[in-house]
């Protein structure tokens, strides 16, 4: 939708995540910060180039845990300095 509206893809890309958050009153929504979510989706080919490369994401991390992982080089998230 919001490409039909002549937005270059990287504002598109913005707009549904960094910016999203601040309008919401959530800075932290669209971040990878300590505090985040931690929800976060990983593909092959450069979404900048064409916003379709998001519609079959090969990583799904939601909440800090794998929910899809298309990476096999990838098992789970290694443990923060902290938690160790």
């Amino acid at each position: 939708m919001m490409q039909m509206g002549n937005m270059e893809t990287l504002e598109v890309l913005r707009a549904a995540t960094s910016k999203a958050g601040e309008h919401l009153g959530l800075p932290l929504l669209g971040t990878l910060q300590p505090g985040a979510p931690a929800d976060l989706v990983a593909v092959r080919d450069d979404p900048t180039h064409n916003l379709k490369n998001l519609e079959y994401p090969d990583l799904v991390i939601s909440g800090g845990e794998i929910i899809l992982n298309n990476f096999p080089a990838i098992s789970q998230p290694r443990a923060a300095a902290g938690d160790r």
